[in-house]
């Protein structure tokens, strides 16, 4: 279970959300709920479908991610990802010992870690596996400065699984500094789930080779050596737009050009100011 400090900020999401699906609802006229007789009511299915995916939302999982994760999942992935990705779900549901998982990518800037820490997350719920998501900068933030919220501070480490998602994106020199107050009480928290028999993963859009420098080798040791590391991997070919949408709205597609430049066609095109661009003059 999240703590507190977390779990209140998705109260609005919660609210967001209900809010969209009555409104696209055709069913009930925005209440949520369909009339039986005068006094008796049932809840439609847009409530329905609230109380169903709320869980996901009270563990941090984003709205997108349940919605069409599954969708993104089996586009952006690379088939045999996805295959090892599907075993990795199912080890993390049968685990009764502490371990911790590094989730990195294998290329710069592929955003595609977030999906598969929503992913876990989801699968987790729907078993009833106590589950929690966090982003990284705002675990630091929150739970690693002299000022620190200590509110939650037992929940947090108690929570079976933990998922720090956004993992690289903290703003904080003090991770690459050997024995600084941030970079010792993380790995101290670390090592206090590992004790506590809980499952600890990290979820980072990060290749390995850019751990050196932004984190101190402490820190990197321990993403290197003491955690079990999955690399996702993604399809290298990128649809462009009219493939897209070619998806969506099949009918319309043929009122577009495909159209393909080649090198020859292009190389004679020059800009018309060769002059460098040095901003804005005011």
């Amino acid at each position: 279970m999240l703590p507190l400090f977390f779990s209140e900020k998705y109260f609005s999401v919660l609210q967001s959300y209900y809010s969209q699906l009555k409104k696209e609802c055709t069913l009930c006229g925005n209440s949520g709920h369909i009339m039986v007789d005068e006094i008796t009511y049932r809840d439609c299915e847009c409530t329905k479908l609230f109380l169903k995916n709320k869980e996901y939302i009270k563990v941090g999982v984003p709205v997108v991610n349940f919605k069409n994760g599954n969708l993104k999942f089996s586009e952006i992935f690379e088939d045999k990802c996805q295959e090892n990705f599907k075993l990795l779900v199912k080890f993390i549901r049968q685990l009764n010992e502490s371990h911790n998982i590094f989730i990195h990518t294998k290329e710069r800037k592929d955003h595609s870690t977030s999906l598969l820490a929503s992913l876990i997350a989801i699968n987790l719920v729907d078993v009833e596996i106590d589950v929690g998501i966090v982003k990284s900068h705002e675990l630091i933030d929150t739970f690693f400065n002299f000022e620190r919220n200590e509110t939650g501070w037992d929940e947090l480490c108690e929570t079976k699984i933990l998922i720090i998602d956004g993992f690289g994106q903290e703003n904080n020199r003090q991770l690459s500094e050997e024995e600084s107050f941030v970079a010792t009480r993380f790995l101290n928290f670390l090592s206090l789930r590992e004790s506590l028999n809980t499952i600890t993963i990290i979820s980072g859009d990060i290749v390995l080779d850019d751990l050196k420098g932004k984190y101190c080798n402490t820190i990197m040791n321990y993403l290197v050596c003491d955690c079990l590391k999955f690399e996702t991997v993604v399809k290298k070919k990128k649809e462009n737009a009219i493939d897209r949408l070619g998806k969506t709205n099949p009918d319309i597609v043929n009122i577009f050009s495909n159209k393909k430049v080649s090198p020859s066609e292009g190389e004679n095109v020059k800009p018309k100011n060769n002059k460098p661009n040095r901003g804005r003059v005011l």
